[in-house]
Formats: structure tokens, sequence, C-alpha cells
């Protein structure tokens, strides 16, 4: 039943297809919001890898960040970062 209720708020904000024989496609909203999130992972496992923390935490933790933080404090991060 979640399954469901997943699938019909990604295929809502258009980031899925189901496809004429039942199989799922990522959009192209999709396919753009995965790559941002996968951006926002590495930027976030390097910054924490770099400060000293194990691997496999600074992964977990970098997905946490990726998902929870909005975009404007996101792009506060990188300027940081970038200075």
């Amino acid at each position: 039943m979640f399954s469901l209720y997943i699938l019909r708020g990604l295929r809502g904000h258009g980031l899925v297809c189901v496809e004429p024989d039942g199989n799922l496609t990522l959009s192209p909203a999709g396919e753009k919001r995965v790559r941002a999130l996968d951006g926002r992972v590495r930027f976030f496992r390097e910054l924490l890898e770099d400060a000293g923390v194990e691997p496999a935490q600074a992964l977990l933790d970098a997905i946490s960040f990726s998902w929870e933080m909005s975009e404007a404090s996101f792009e506060a991060f990188r300027a940081l970062k970038q200075s």
C-alpha cells in the first residue's frame, strides 16, 4: 500500500512514467532530479570525508543532508566551500 502512495506522488510530480507494459521509467524531470541529488550527495560526501568522517558514515550522512536541505542552504554551503 505504501509503495502505491509513493508511486502516485512520483507520478503526480512528473518524476516517473508508467509504460504501457507496466514498467516504470524516469521522466526527463525525474532524471534531472536524480542528477541534482547525485551531485549533492557527492558534494557532502567529499566534504565529510575531508573533515575526517569514515567513508561509509559520510555517505549515509550525505544522503540524509541531500534530501533534507533546501536548495538555498545547499547553494550557501557550495559557495562557502568555493571561497
